[in-house]
């Protein structure tokens, strides 16, 4: 029997440096979020390794089409709209946009930075899971 792992990423505007100071423009921060995308694909698509992408609905909005060919062969769930701010309308928003732009349902969610969301904001927006929760002290 063939051993199974689940796999699954996050795709964001890559704004990690904002909090050290270090200014990037959104542009830039989409562009290097796209890049790390663009390298990690290969490798799932040589192997034929599915995965749940997490990405959030602004990133989702610089790349329509990717994000439709990414959900013929990956799971697309939602990193909320924005990976540097929350509101909870953003729940509601960012899987409404994700599933215009992939085609598909949108069921499960993972909040930026592993914050804990209000689950009952979560269940309301008519996510199936939420994967935010990391186990692991960091």
């Amino acid at each position: 029997m063939k051993g199974q792992i689940l796999l699954s990423f996050d795709v964001e505007e890559f704004d990690i440096p904002l909090e050290y100071g270090h200014n990037l423009t959104m542009e830039e921060q989409i562009a290097i979020g796209k890049e790390g995308l663009n390298n990690l694909m290969p490798m799932l698509d040589a192997e034929g390794v599915g995965c749940t992408l997490f990405i959030t609905a602004n990133f989702a909005e610089h790349f329509p089409n990717e994000i439709k060919f990414l959900a013929e062969k990956h799971e697309i769930a939602s990193h909320t709209y924005y990976h540097s701010k929350f509101e909870n309308e953003d729940l509601s928003k960012s899987k409404k946009l994700l599933e215009e732009l992939s085609g598909k349902t949108v069921s499960g969610l993972r909040m930026p930075r592993m914050q804990q969301p209000d689950i009952s904001e979560v269940v309301k927006a008519g996510f199936l899971y939420d994967s935010s929760i990391n186990p692991t002290w960091i």
